[in-house]
């Protein structure tokens, strides 16, 4: 098993601490023959698709609006994608 496998999709709710995780890893090799533009598609779909995985977990923030937090996060990449991914 290679080390950064071991937290490959890891998603978690710290109800101390009030900490939630989601693990997203990219593959360089996947990424390096891109333009900056498909690159940050990836890293765009991959931010998005990390804050609905949050759905996949047993316990939850009670306060938590998923669904506004990925309106916000996904207006501010495509904000920044019109701005600097050309």
């Amino acid at each position: 098993m290679k080390p950064w496998t071991q937290t490959a999709d890891l998603k978690r709710y710290g109800t101390k601490y009030k900490n939630l995780l989601v693990v997203k890893q990219f593959d360089y090799q996947k990424l390096k023959g891109k333009t900056h533009y498909e690159q940050f598609e990836i890293l765009k779909k991959n931010i998005l698709e990390a804050i609905n995985d949050t759905d996949k977990l047993t316990r939850k923030p009670k306060h938590f609006d998923k669904t506004e937090f990925y309106k916000t996060i996904e207006t501010i990449l495509n904000d920044y994608q019109k701005k600097y991914c050309h």
